[in-house]
């Protein structure tokens, strides 16, 4: 019994430490000074907005990096498709708890989005789940890295 109990921790623990997080995303860039984050933690669904400041980030923090891409001119639109949905997300919350503290700090001007800047997009868009498969705006995390403010924003849905 105890061999059994010990193969399924060694399996368990490389399964684990196959799967990344959003701790080893934000952490690929040098360390925030500052970190705001607010959530709406409905019964199923998860909204997150964070914003992290960094004293000073320059395109050098992103050369070698596996997540962040730099915004290209046919990436702002689908950026922007992200953010405009999640505001509606956030709309709507507020409709049902109008004092969530996601609703009363959310803001993000969609207009900085430009060439200069970076990104990163995870999407559980297209993989099955238990109704079917995930659409476009089901599950996302977006991480976007405004390099004049040397802010990065995030971005995340679960409905």
């Amino acid at each position: 019994m105890r061999k059994k109990i010990f193969i399924f921790l060694v399996i368990f623990i490389i399964l684990l430490s196959g799967c990344y997080s959003d701790g080893s995303i934000i952490g690929s860039l040098p360390k925030y000074k500052n970190k705001e984050f607010y959530s709406d933690n409905s019964v199923q669904d998860f909204t997150n907005f964070g914003k992290y400041e960094y004293e000073k980030l320059n395109d050098s923090d992103f050369e070698n990096s596996e997540y962040f891409t730099k915004v290209a001119v046919e990436d702002i639109e689908r950026i922007k498709s992200y953010v405009e949905n999640f505001q509606s997300v956030v709309d709507s919350v507020k409709q049902v708890e109008p004092e969530s503290e996601l609703v009363k700090k959310f803001s993000f001007n969609v207009e900085i989005i430009d060439e200069n800047d970076y990104f990163y997009i995870k999407t559980r868009e297209g993989s099955a789940h238990s109704e079917g498969k995930y659409g476009k705006f089901d599950n996302y995390s977006v991480y976007f890295v405004d390099l004049e403010k040397n802010i990065l924003y995030y971005f995340h849905c679960d409905i």
